[in-house]
Parts: structure tokens; sequence; C-alpha cells
């Protein structure tokens, strides 16, 4: 995604699509100084409303437990919180608290 002057803003994709059972997993990220303007929810909206043409029916997503604006964001556009895990970070070692989420298409 890319502002008016052409600045880079954030991105959002889906990755581990599986066509046969119609999945695939949802990431974006925005920059920092283009946070809480609803770029990342318009940009969900549109990922949800092109997913159906790339024949997937369910989206999955995750997030820490403290990043609230991302939580926000996905439950806005429907998704569902099904379950919650911990995992290693690769970056810091540190352990992280995830919510995985859901959306029915």
């Amino acid at each position: 995604m890319k502002e008016d002057a052409g600045t880079i803003v954030g991105r959002i994709n889906l990755v581990d699509i599986d066509p046969i059972n119609g999945t695939a997993y949802v990431g974006y990220r925005i920059g920092e100084a283009f946070t809480k303007k609803g770029i990342a929810n318009e940009a969900l909206q549109l990922l949800i409303k092109l997913a159906p043409e790339m024949k997937v029916t369910q989206l999955h997503a995750k997030t820490t437990n403290v990043n609230i604006a991302s939580q926000k964001v996905l439950a806005k556009n429907g998704f569902e919180r099904i379950s919650v895990s911990e995992e290693m970070s690769e970056d810091t070692s540190q352990k992280l608290t995830l919510y995985h989420y859901r959306k029915n298409l």
C-alpha cells in the first residue's frame, strides 16, 4: 500500500494458501507513522472481499496478546478468537502469548 506521495504505508497479504481446504493466513503490517488512521481496517476489508477470487473461504490470523490494535481490527472485521497459544519469539527468544482468529467467508 502506498500513500499519494508514493510512500509505502504498509502491507497486507495472504500466506499458506490451501486451495484444497480453502484456507489462508492473513498477514499485515502498517508503518508506525501511519497507524491509527484506519489503514489496516480498510486493507483487511479489501482482502476479505478479494479472498474468494483465490478460492479462499476461511481466513486465519494471529496476533500477540499485547497487540490491542490488531485485535480490534480483526474483531471489527468479523474474525472470532478461537484459541490461545504460547510460542517463543524467533527474534528475541521471549515467550509470546498468541491469540488465534478465524473468519468464514
